[in-house]
């Protein structure tokens, strides 16, 4: 038998943090940290308007870096141009009510803002639970420890 395997058990094997970050299954409330990426800051695409570039600044800038990656470039750009796009046809539909095509087109966008911005913390309730599984920083020492060396 390889040494690098580990024999079979009865049941079901448990995945490396590897597997699951290739499968797109990895979260940090059940894994821990996974370390296939590096925290970094992601750069715009140069073909986002001035709404889009808005858009990512204020979400890079209210994130904590090691709450970023490089690879999250393609989300947020993903996030930026739609919301460009729902700008654009809310507009539309601004100048034309009876259109239908821009009403379902901007209920649409609206939910795709809404889905990508909430793995960005674009609310309360989003940054509450990025918090949770790791990625918010701690304000101030942590009371459990403190009341465990005794400095309460």
């Amino acid at each position: 038998m390889d040494a690098t395997k580990q024999p079979k058990r009865g049941g079901k094997n448990r995945k490396s943090n590897e597997v699951h970050v290739v499968n797109g299954t990895f979260r940090h409330d059940r894994h821990g940290t996974a370390d296939a990426f590096k925290p970094g800051e992601p750069q715009p695409t140069s073909d986002l308007g001035e709404l889009g570039r808005k858009l990512w600044s204020e979400v890079v800038g209210n994130l904590p870096a090691s709450a970023l990656a490089s690879v999250d470039g393609f989300k947020l750009t993903l996030l930026c141009q739609s919301w460009e796009m729902l700008h654009a046809q809310l507009e539309l539909w601004r100048a034309d009510p009876a259109n239908n095509l821009a009403r379902l087109s901007v209920q649409q966008l609206t939910q795709t803002v809404d889905r990508l911005g909430k793995q960005f913390g674009m609310s309360p309730r989003d940054r509450q639970q990025m918090s949770r599984v790791g990625w918010g920083e701690q304000a101030g020492p942590d009371p459990f420890a403190e009341f465990m060396q005794g400095n309460f």
